[in-house]
């Protein structure tokens, strides 16, 4: 799949969009950073938000161009600065229920359609955000398993 976000390609068409959290990593720092202290054997990352995760913003179009930022923070703001630019008009934005789409469709002036019944995982039998699903899944499988785990200061990286 290209990455729209290196080749300045916009997103058209069908764009199914997803945010995704990962643990914050060190990995393989001589001095981690605030004092603290290692994870031994990894760990669990806790599940409210706070500093030991970090956002992913994940967006894929029905013609295979994909769009990968990393985030300062899961905030309205920030995810409209890294997604409004590649989405191009008259498309349909498709997202789970989160209200930063809702103000990115209204600027660029495309449709947007929310999923956000557990039931219904397919609306009018084209728009699911099972593509973007399955690529967060494919990506942190891939990370967590084959990798065992990859630092933050590179997880832009890996994403390209």
């Amino acid at each position: 799949m290209a990455q729209s976000a290196h080749n300045h390609e916009k997103l058209s068409g069908i764009i199914e969009v997803d945010e995704f959290f990962m643990a914050y990593s060190e990995k393989g720092s001589k001095q981690l950073k605030n004092n603290r202290k290692a994870n031994k054997r990894g760990g669990q990352m806790s599940k409210k938000h706070n500093k030991s995760k970090v956002t992913i913003l994940l967006s894929i179009d029905r013609s295979e161009h994909m769009l990968s930022q990393v985030l300062e923070a899961d905030t309205k703001a920030e995810i409209q600065a890294h997604l409004q630019p590649y989405i191009a008009q008259k498309s349909v934005l498709f997202s789970d229920g989160a209200h930063a789409y809702e103000a990115i469709a209204k600027v660029v002036k495309c449709e947007h359609k929310r999923l956000i019944s557990t039931k219904n995982r397919v609306i009018d039998k084209a728009y699911h955000i099972q593509t973007v699903n399955g690529a967060i899944a494919h990506f942190k499988d891939w990370t967590e398993r084959r990798m065992r785990g990859i630092t933050t200061k590179y997880l832009a990286h890996y994403l390209a």
